[in-house]
């Protein structure tokens, strides 16, 4: 074996003094040396790798701290001259207004009958508001996690969302869940730092007045934030943006922040409809009516009318049957079977009631909120004649 090492070494040496290019030369070069001068070699090398990446980070450390230290002089002037420069401070509040109403002002549209016109990308959100704006039924159920919690879960989710916008649609004459459209809005949401399940649902096929669906949840005791419930908050009645279809929020604000940026998408699931169909507003004319029974907002909105004032100065003047309109008496019986069993079941809620109705129409009512009255399983005649006080 010696004498191989011995030829190979001196071939190498032959080949290295004839000449070669630059890689076979060192090549040969390594060849002729030791393994203890080979690993001599490669720990300098480390070393001095080591040595270059440890003065890279000082640098960098360094250049960090110079950051640092040059942002809070200058954070420190900036305080100094918003308390003793009015000029200063009036473009530091007005740079900061701009910055949050940007934040807070995203794109819409209003509803459109020209699927054209419909945006399918961006930030675009469709704008409506007013408490009589009717509409598709729509759902929105969310779910927060600390991570993805996996296909199994989302499809959990989605089943129990499922049977709970049946639930609330099944009223309708012809609702059919199987048209019913999905989409989901997945991912991290920026405002809470954590993984938002989230799924949107489209009736079509029906129509709702949506500031009622806002009460018919919670009488259904549908509402929450887990397990499929429905979100009760997405009915505002003075304005409601709802994301367009494959467009995502952007800039929106975010507590301990001004502004964060959320870019999850809205999606539909599985086979997707027209780009109509997820604009809730956009109503072919032919949509069943959809009753929320149990709902304090099923009935139409009570009209206000107009009632003499009592004669006497007393405050608890009883009305007599004369001088209460069969108007008023049928507005007010619509307005007591708008209460759900359970608001005639909360004492302090019966007793804002009776004292409401008593200040419309006086004594003249009371057979009338007894009767409703007894639709609550805690009902109490004795109760009810204690409580005689409050119609004076």
């Amino acid at each position: 074996m010696e004498d191989l090492v011995t030829q190979l070494q001196s071939l190498a040496r032959q080949v290295h003094e004839v000449g070669a290019d630059e890689t076979t030369r060192a090549n040969l070069a390594r060849l002729l040396k030791t393994p203890e001068e080979i690993a001599n070699e490669e720990a300098k090398r480390k070393l001095a790798s080591q040595k270059a990446c440890a003065n890279t980070m000082r640098r960098r450390q360094e250049s960090e701290e110079v950051r640092k230290a040059h942002a809070r002089a200058t954070s420190a002037r900036n305080k100094v001259r918003y308390h003793t420069d009015p000029v200063f401070r009036e473009k530091m509040k007005a740079a900061q207004r701009e910055r949050y109403q940007r934040a807070k002002k995203p794109k819409r549209i209003v509803c459109s009958k020209s699927p054209d016109d419909i945006p399918s990308e961006g930030t675009w959100n469709e704008w409506f508001s007013g408490a009589d704006t009717l509409t598709k039924p729509y759902f929105d159920t969310e779910a927060y996690y600390d991570a993805n919690p996996g296909d199994a879960e989302h499809a959990r989710v989605l089943g129990l969302f499922k049977d709970n916008v049946s639930t609330m649609c099944s009223p309708a004459q012809g609702f059919d869940p199987d048209r019913v459209l999905y989409g989901q809005r997945h991912g991290v949401d920026p405002k809470k730092n954590k993984y938002k399940v989230s799924f949107r649902a489209w009736v079509p096929g029906v129509s709702v007045k949506y500031t009622r669906l806002a009460a018919a949840i919670k009488d259904a005791k549908l509402a929450g934030d887990t397990d499929g419930k429905l979100d009760g908050g997405v009915y505002k009645v003075r304005e409601q943006l709802l994301g367009c279809v494959g467009c995502h929020k952007g800039t929106v604000a975010s507590p301990g922040k001004l502004t964060a940026y959320d870019k999850r998408v809205l999606r539909p699931l599985g086979v997707a409809g027209a780009a109509t169909d997820y604009i809730v507003q956009h109503l072919n004319g032919d949509e069943v009516e959809l009753a929320l029974a149990g709902s304090s907002t099923s009935a139409r909105k009570a009209k206000p009318v107009a009632v003499a004032p009592p004669t006497s100065t007393s405050a608890l003047q009883v009305s007599p049957a004369s001088q209460v309109p069969t108007e008023l008496e049928d507005e007010v019986h619509a307005l007591l079977s708008m209460f759900s069993a359970a608001r005639w079941a909360d004492y302090r809620d019966w007793v804002n009631v009776i004292i409401a109705v008593k200040h419309v129409g006086g004594d003249y009512f009371r057979g009338m909120v007894d009767k409703f009255s007894q639709t609550s399983p805690k009902y109490d005649g004795a109760v009810f004649a204690q409580n005689v006080a409050i119609w004076g």
